[in-house]
């Protein structure tokens, strides 16, 4: 079979046999895989940085029955910057972790590689807000892998009628509920206008825009509860919820 050439970033690795590494690779072309690295943990290895959490590099791959095998790489980023903060680095390891429990394998999601890639970018940049950050990422993650929070109308009877001082929304039902389904919901949030129209304006902004954004701790705090219940409600993996 032929060698395919792809850029992707390092999701995670694991130890394998007594030097190598079976990566779980986020690829431009080819979507959420895993490949072998072998011999990547000998400290002269040719492989050793591609094999790396959070490495950019373009990748040489041949494909096998059950496995990719790395053949050649070429490290385009390390971000270095960002594994030198320690606040930082948790966040952008929340990022590659949620990545690899919402991105199916073998299908390419063009908007979630760069939005990831860009994330890894502004997380390596001084004086990054990174909490709001990587909520932004997630809820834009959720957004491209299908799971779009309603917000215009009533997510269990449709009704849009959900104007009111009190605004509702509840992470299981996806989105806003109108007064009268929020008494029967037993995750409801009581929210108000300000968290609806950031909810919006995160949905609806560039990728690029995304360091952008400034919001009070208060308000970071209610959309980390709210959309930590969210993820949690539509994924079947395990992963550890952030915090403000």
């Amino acid at each position: 079979m032929s060698l395919i050439k792809t850029e992707a970033i390092v999701l995670k690795h694991m130890d394998y046999l007594e030097a190598d590494r079976i990566l779980v690779l986020f690829s431009k072309e080819l979507g959420k895989i895993h490949a072998i690295a072998k011999g990547s943990r000998r400290p002269k290895s040719r492989f050793l940085m591609a094999s790396e959490i959070f490495v950019l590099a373009d990748y040489m791959l041949y494909e096998g029955k059950n496995l990719y095998t790395v053949t050649q790489s070429e490290v385009k980023c390390t971000f270095f910057e960002l594994r030198q903060n320690m606040n930082n680095l948790a966040y952008a390891a929340y990022a590659t972790n949620l990545c690899d429990a919402v991105i199916q394998d073998a299908e390419p999601n063009i908007k979630a590689y760069y939005l990831l890639l860009k994330t890894l970018q502004f997380l390596s940049e001084p004086n990054t807000d990174a909490s709001s950050l990587a909520l932004i990422f997630a809820i834009k993650l959720m957004d491209f892998i299908g799971y779009r929070p309603l917000l215009d109308q009533c997510c269990d009877c449709g009704s849009d009628n959900i104007n009111g001082s009190t605004l509702y929304f509840s992470p299981m039902a996806g989105g806003r509920l109108c007064s009268d389904c929020a008494t029967s919901s037993n995750d409801v949030t009581a929210v108000n206008q300000g968290f609806m129209n950031t909810v919006s304006h995160i949905l609806s902004m560039k990728i690029s825009d995304m360091n952008r954004l400034k919001m009070s701790d208060v308000l970071k705090k209610q959309l980390w509860d709210v959309f930590n219940q969210y993820i949690l409600s539509r994924i079947d993996k395990h992963i550890v919820p952030m915090k403000l």
